[in-house]
């Protein structure tokens, strides 16, 4: 009775160890939170989890909020500019047309430009 037990207990902290590391990895893999970087411009832009986001040398304060669709809302300014920008599965489409963002792991076509997570 006693091994049962042990293995049950087991069995229990094993399976919650591995869906708290899957969910983990699910949600850090491709989260726009980070910083980017674009070799090309020698440009960085971050997203922070607080709904904010800098680029580059700019003191200006960006909030960002990403809808459930994957629509990448933008708002700076003191007159509230606003920029809507549409998730794209297809990196091209991200690269030709800045209407569209694309985000996969560490890569993040933002604006028609490729960066990577630094």
């Amino acid at each position: 009775m006693r091994y049962r037990k042990k293995i049950f207990w087991s069995s229990c902290i094993l399976t919650l160890l591995l869906c708290g590391v899957s969910i983990i990895g699910c949600t850090s893999k491709n989260s726009i939170v980070g910083t980017w970087y674009a070799k090309e411009s020698d440009y960085t832009i971050s997203f922070y989890e607080d709904g904010t986001c800098s680029a580059g040398d700019s003191d200006e304060i960006v909030n960002y909020k990403l809808q459930k669709d994957g629509t990448l809302m933008l708002t700076w300014g003191l007159f509230g500019n606003e920029r809507i920008i549409q998730r794209t599965n297809d990196r091209e489409q991200a690269l030709k047309d800045d209407e569209y963002y694309y985000l996969s792991g560490n890569t993040f076509v933002f604006y028609g430009t490729m960066c990577k997570r630094k």
